[in-house]
């Protein structure tokens, strides 16, 4: 992997990934906790609007150093 991604493009971006994952996950428990049964499609399509566009934006600023 390191043939093709710079070390330290990659790091942030894993970090980025796994904050992610658990931001996704500890709003659900949260909602859930909360009582809103509503169902999660707003929170799923939210996670998946905002996940690319943070790791696009996290991928070009670690490439201007």
């Amino acid at each position: 992997m390191a043939r093709f991604v710079e070390p330290d493009r990659l790091l942030p971006l894993i970090v980025y990934l796994a904050a992610a994952v658990f931001v996704l996950l500890a709003a659900r428990w949260f909602l859930a906790e909360a009582g809103f049964d509503r169902g999660s499609t707003p929170l799923v399509v939210a996670w998946l609007l905002l996940l690319p566009v943070g790791a696009i934006w996290l991928w070009r600023r670690s490439g201007a150093r």
